[in-house]
């Protein structure tokens, strides 16, 4: 993610859009079929910042799949994939006191821009302006924020569409709207795309994740299972199935989900976390080892902070009979200030036992 070096030279602009673009979460063997030229030429985000005629710009050129970064003046800086400030809202809001951006547009997966929707979500200074299959827009307040009932003209725009488009759109709308808080009329959507197509495996993995909400791991382990029928290498369907069978205490099964799962695509980060659980929870505390320390070379690499991760791989390398290595990464992540109070006390009385172990004062 980068501001473009044309813009840097524009800093007469007080009030600047900010565009995070983001890859999907689904890579799988699968091609998902494209969405019919009519609601992808021009975006309906773009249609919602029509008055920003960059925007439009960055929505006419970008893939369903794969936002494409450009480089920007007029007001508009692309900020293509910097994690920190996807990731850390603190980050986030150092950037906006100096920019005073007037608008945020989250694309892609919700999963990669989790922490900084649910920061603007809840601050009194933003509201969420627009939601579609493709995204987000939160705008500065005082702003009129959006309701599911917004989306009545788009939907009207889909109707008559072919069906493999209006399932694309209404999956992608799902995710869209459970992740911001509106799971009703997420459920609402999925129920439509499986009325035109029973069998699609996104809206399949959506069902099931309503179902862990709700905490029926039976229910999302047979719809993870559906999906994989017709799409066996789709990772989000590999994942919610490690996901359920583990919460239902099937360490086994969700240990061999696992391993399938690492074997695709996806979200690597996440992939890797949950198969340290199944691993940790079959006593595989050396694959569980290792799954934390790639995890942790990807988030140094992408500037995520990594200390949470230490502890559970200090925990892990205990287990697997490596004091010394599990007490440096308890103390690399004590040092880092950036455990909270119960991290911060596990980490510390894990320390000091293997201190006492090693025979450390």
């Amino acid at each position: 993610m980068h501001a473009s070096s044309k813009h840097k030279k524009n800093h007469h602009f007080l009030r600047p859009l900010v565009v995070l673009t983001t890859l999907l979460l689904a890579a799988c063997a699968e091609k998902k079929p494209a969405l019919d030229s009519s609601i992808t030429e021009p975006r309906f985000l773009a249609d919602h910042l029509s008055d920003l005629t960059e925007a439009q710009k960055i929505f006419a050129t970008a893939s369903l799949n794969k936002p494409t970064p450009l480089a920007i003046s007029a007001g508009v800086k692309v900020y293509d994939e910097e994690v920190a400030l996807l990731t850390n809202p603190s980050q986030w809001r150092a950037v906006d006191r100096t920019e005073r951006f007037a608008a945020v547009v989250l694309t892609g997966s919700a999963a990669s821009y989790k922490s900084l929707a649910e920061h603007l979500d809840g601050a009194p200074d933003w509201a969420l302006t627009h939601l579609d299959h493709m995204g987000v827009v939160y705008r500065r307040m005082p702003v009129t924020a959006w309701k599911p009932d917004a989306a009545a003209s788009i939907r009207e725009r889909i109707s008559a569409l072919p069906a493999a488009s209006r399932v694309a759109f209404l999956t992608g709308f799902a995710a869209n709207l459970s992740a911001r808080g509106f799971p009703n009329e997420a459920r609402a959507a999925v129920d439509e795309a499986l009325e035109v197509e029973p069998g699609n495996a996104q809206a399949l993995v959506l069902q099931g994740g309503f179902a862990m909400a709700s905490k029926d791991f039976l229910s999302a382990t047979r719809h993870a299972r559906t999906a994989l029928e017709t799409s066996p290498h789709y990772a989000p369907a590999l994942y919610l199935l490690t996901e359920s069978l583990l919460a239902s205490g099937s360490a086994s099964e969700a240990f061999d989900a696992g391993e399938n799962l690492l074997a695709t695509g996806g979200d690597r980060a996440a992939n890797l976390f949950l198969f340290a659980k199944a691993a940790r929870a079959v006593h595989h505390y050396r694959k569980e080892s290792e799954a934390l320390a790639e995890l942790i070379a990807l988030a140094d690499a992408s500037g995520v902070p990594t200390a949470s991760y230490r502890v559970f791989y200090g925990q892990a390398l205990a287990s697997d009979g490596k004091p010394v290595e599990a007490l440096e990464q308890f103390e690399t992540a004590i040092r880092s200030g950036a455990l909270n109070r119960g991290e911060l006390d596990f980490a510390a009385n894990s320390a000091l036992r293997l201190r006492e172990k090693l025979g450390i004062e």
